[in-house]
């Protein structure tokens, strides 16, 4: 073999490789889940989605949930179970607070990059769910991903 031959086949084999790393790496498919979340007829107002994904590289998504109301992206396709939690928000005034600090029972709502804002969370409202909501095994909600876009609607019962 000569040198130009040699140097072919070498850039050949790095171009395939390359290839095949990238299929690797963008070859799972994923899609944005949305939802409702309530508890017997009654929304979520404040809480926690936490999606356990089966496919993919297993990852655990989580996402808020505001009035009953969820969204999570990049949830790859497959199996995957849901697990819930509910808060009730308390704002106490902390005196002395740095001005670019958010207050207690505020969620930040502003992009990265952009200045902070912050939306006020429902105070003392809120519907308490039952710890069996939070452990997948307990929780009796799953679904299958698979599409770009999934709706998903959760209505629990004690």
């Amino acid at each position: 073999m000569n040198g130009f031959s040699l140097r072919r086949t070498a850039m050949v084999g790095m171009i395939a490789m390359l290839a095949s790393l990238s299929l690797g790496c963008g070859g799972i498919k994923t899609g944005t889940v949305t939802g409702k979340l309530e508890f017997k007829g009654q929304p979520i107002t404040n809480g926690r989605v936490v999606l356990i994904c089966e496919g993919g590289d297993h990852p655990v998504l989580n996402g808020e949930v505001r009035n009953g109301q969820f969204k999570v992206e990049k949830v790859p396709y497959g199996p995957v179970k849901v697990t819930a939690m509910s808060y009730v928000t308390k704002r106490n005034k902390v005196p002395n607070m740095p001005k670019d600090v958010i207050e207690p029972g505020m969620a930040p709502t502003a992009e990265p990059g952009t200045e902070a804002k912050a939306e006020p969370l429902a105070e003392g409202a809120g519907v308490v769910l039952p710890t069996k909501f939070g452990t997948p095994e307990t929780s009796g909600m799953s679904f299958e991903m698979d599409t770009s876009e999934k709706t998903v609607n959760f209505d629990l019962k004690p």
